[in-house]
């Protein structure tokens, strides 16, 4: 009985750090941790503690409160998924979403000034706005171009917020994440095709179809990497930043691999390869930054 007991608390704890996708809640500490390396200090284990408590209960309560609204759909491309496998109830997941919410919120208030705490109450109604009533996620562009701000741009200021007065945020190595990791983010639509087409969600894949998503969101990749080579060239922004240029070839193979191999599947592997992509370019943009 006791193990019983036991395994069912193992299996549902399992449940609730899988439902706001591990790899996510990555993708906006490591955000956090560089937009405080912009600030010139070196980060110690108290930042590192902080950058876990508020991004994992910030995008896991985005993320679960995503999955809630999603289930119908999940239920045909991620059977395995908390929710629509049932290792997590609605009632759980909704819970869940709540303590989430209101501890980022109570750590926000006490971490940062009445206007940076007023900026994340309006990225977690923003968010309850992305899943439920107006629907962000349902407008093609408009919901990618929030993804990225929510995945880079939130993250960034509040690492740098710690420290520095938000006037004097860094622009330029922000934009570039912010640019590279929303064409990123856009390609998560692929896992989905299937499901939303099914269901009549409209994306920016499920609009122009997968072959030529790959195609656009490949051209897209190249006009920023030619961006970034002539502006650096000509010397507008610092010349360090044509290291980028290295994620280049792999960035190009990538999409020519998915493109002879269009599945859910498929889809999966290539969206975890490319979150990698989004870590070292992050990684080496900061570096620049600080070197610089």
């Amino acid at each position: 009985m006791r193990l019983m007991v036991v395994k069912n608390f193992k299996e549902k704890l399992i449940a609730y750090l899988e439902i706001p996708y591990p790899i996510t809640i990555v993708m906006v500490i490591l955000p956090f941790l560089l937009g405080y390396l912009f600030t010139g200090e070196a980060i110690g284990l108290n930042i590192i503690f902080i950058a876990i408590g508020l991004m994992f209960s910030y995008i896991g309560g985005f993320n679960t409160l995503n999955a809630i609204s999603d289930i119908k759909l999940d239920k045909i491309s991620k059977a395995h998924r908390p929710l629509p496998s049932g290792r997590l109830s609605i009632f759980e997941a909704v819970n869940y979403t709540f303590a989430l919410f209101c501890f980022f919120l109570v750590c926000s208030f006490f971490l940062y000034s009445v206007y940076v705490f007023g900026l994340c109450v309006l990225m977690v109604l923003t968010g309850i706005l992305y899943s439920y009533f107006i629907r962000l996620k349902a407008i093609p562009v408009i919901a990618n171009i929030y993804l990225g701000l929510v995945y880079t741009f939130f993250p960034l200021f509040l690492g740098w917020a710690l420290l520095r007065d938000y006037l004097s945020f860094p622009i330029i190595p922000s934009l570039l994440i912010f640019l590279f990791t929303t064409l990123v983010l856009v390609c998560k639509d692929f896992e989905d095709y299937f499901a939303d087409k099914k269901n009549g969600v409209i994306t920016f894949v499920n609009f122009f179809g997968i072959k030529k998503s790959i195609w656009l969101i490949a051209c897209c990749f190249f006009v920023l990497f030619l961006l970034i080579f002539i502006v650096a060239t000509l010397r507008l922004i610092s010349i360090n930043y044509l290291a980028v240029l290295v994620l280049a070839p792999s960035i190009f193979y990538t999409f020519y691999y998915f493109s002879k191999n269009q599945t859910v599947k498929c889809a999966f592997s290539i969206f975890k390869l490319l979150t990698v992509q989004v870590i070292v370019f992050q990684l080496i943009v900061t570096i620049i930054y600080v070197v610089n």
